[in-house]
């Protein structure tokens, strides 16, 4: 009975110890400008000094699973964010119009409009709206990806042509079929 009050003391005294939960408009999704704090173009060291030194790391692309974040980074600074469901944390990402992985391809229509650039492949589709710097994944009309780049202002002209190199989503989300 000692051994179980010790123990449970201790389970409360760690939770209690464990960082405050960040609050959503802390994590808000600002469309080809940042996720949170973390801002396009921010260094990788920055990064990995408040989350940890990512687990899986394929070159440039580092991915944090728990975090449901990965950052497409070469020469350490941070040019695509790309958030996915957590798979531990529990943070809300999502814009100030509530879009986050999740929602149906209708809300991401409603709110962004119809597009004229979208890749398909294997069930998977996106909707690309490269002139605000945001790229939606769907699978079965829902939101399972959201990636964040530079917005290519004055895109539009490109958009859909599948000839112009202009509005053309970062290398770090073209595979759609990479789903994780």
């Amino acid at each position: 009975m000692k051994r179980l009050t010790v123990l449970l003391f201790t389970l409360c005294i760690s939770f209690l110890c464990l960082p405050a939960q960040a609050s959503a408009e802390e994590w808000s999704i600002v469309s080809g400008k940042s996720v949170g704090w973390i801002a396009l173009g921010e260094r990788m060291e920055k990064i990995e000094d408040f989350f940890g030194k990512a687990r899986d790391n394929m070159g440039a692309l580092h991915w944090y699973k728990e975090e449901g974040l990965e950052f497409y980074a070469p020469g350490n600074s941070v040019e695509t964010i790309i958030i996915v469901k957590p798979s531990f944390m529990d943070r809300r990402y999502s814009t100030s119009r509530g879009l986050k992985v999740g929602s149906s391809s209708q809300e991401v229509r409603k709110v962004f409009g119809e597009t004229g650039r979208a890749l398909s492949y294997n069930g998977v589709y996106t909707l690309d709206y490269v002139e605000e710097g945001i790229t939606f994944f769907i699978r079965n009309d829902e939101v399972f990806k959201i990636c964040l780049y530079k917005a290519l202002k004055g895109s539009r002209e490109g958009v859909g042509s599948g000839s112009s190199p202009v509005g053309s989503p970062p290398p770090a989300h073209r595979d759609p079929g990479a789903a994780r």
